[in-house]
């Protein structure tokens, strides 16, 4: 995924075709990179419980871990945001990406449902 992310931030184009195959891409990639931030938890806890370590020692390893996946996952979106963020228009960009998309396509359903779920939850948004 990392590999076919990095040829789609690469090169020129036509960014409208590139655009929901790295999002999802990115999309995929949080995904998977929480279900390991809850495996160092889960980690962590048998490692207390296992008397292996202190509670606090494995609180300061689990946060150190899951800090660097986080920061790692913020440069990939942060090239993503370079690759895709129209400098005078950011808020205009999905609903123009969206108006040429095929009513009713795939692509347009995904992310309408992303769009209400941001809206859904958007008191818990940055």
């Amino acid at each position: 995924m990392l590999r076919r992310l990095h040829t789609i931030l690469r090169t020129a184009g036509d960014k409208a075709k590139t655009w929901v195959a790295a999002f999802c891409i990115i999309i995929g990639l949080a995904m998977v990179l929480e279900e390991c931030q809850i495996l160092i938890q889960l980690r962590s806890d048998t490692r207390v419980r296992r008397s292996q370590i202190d509670t606090a020692g494995a609180e300061r390893w689990a946060s150190g871990e899951c800090r660097d996946i986080d920061q790692g996952l913020d440069f990939l979106v942060s090239l993503f945001h370079c690759k895709y963020r129209r400098k005078n228009r950011p808020s205009a960009k999905l609903q123009e990406y969206l108006d040429r998309l095929a009513p009713g396509g795939p692509e347009q359903v995904f992310v309408r449902e992303l769009q209400n779920l941001r809206a859904e939850h958007r008191e818990y948004s940055p």
